[in-house]
């Protein structure tokens, strides 16, 4: 029994006692936290370019419905065909080309965005916002309920929270 406790306390210190043991105790948990807060600030970046997005909405719901922003412009296309546009597209000034099918309605995968380069998440989660209020609020015109109606129900809640300290006083925090 003395002989293998000698030979588990010599195996621990030889690999105890390497360099790299020792650098690999500091350097993983700094590798690790960089794994996690790397491509969330990355994420988060904000791309100050202006972006024009043109717009081929075949399925007429979204004429002028998708509010333009700071960064994100949008250009409605009347007449014009995607192949047109994907021929030409290096000489048009588009970031992208969106095209909005006719089965939008009923099909959520109806919607494409065509760009040279990946489109930032901001990009694309402010065309889905867009898109699924306009279709919501274009469901509930077709089934007679106008949206200042479900406004007028919506009800928020605000908790206040009181403290209420040793000697029976209340704080407000």
């Amino acid at each position: 029994m003395n002989k293998i406790k000698l030979i588990i306390s010599r195996e621990y210190l030889t690999r105890v006692k390497k360099k790299s043991f020792i650098v690999m105790t500091i350097l993983g948990p700094v590798l690790f936290a960089a794994m996690i807060v790397v491509p969330t600030w990355l994420a988060s970046m904000k791309d100050t370019d202006v972006k024009n997005i043109a717009v081929i909405d075949n399925s007429g719901i979204f004429i002028n419905k998708i509010a333009d922003t700071d960064y994100i412009k949008f250009g409605y296309l009347k007449n014009k065909k995607l192949e047109e546009l994907k021929a030409n597209f290096s000489e048009l000034d588009y970031y992208a080309v969106l095209q909005i099918l006719p089965s939008i309605t009923y099909e959520p995968s109806a919607v494409h965005l065509y760009s040279k380069k990946q489109p930032s998440f901001s990009v694309k989660s402010h065309i889905a916002n867009a898109m699924e209020k306009e279709l919501k609020n274009k469901k509930l015109r077709s089934h007679g309920i106008d949206e200042e109606v479900l406004k007028s129900i919506k009800s928020d809640v605000s908790i206040r929270t009181i403290q209420w300290t040793d000697d029976g006083k209340e704080k407000e925090s």
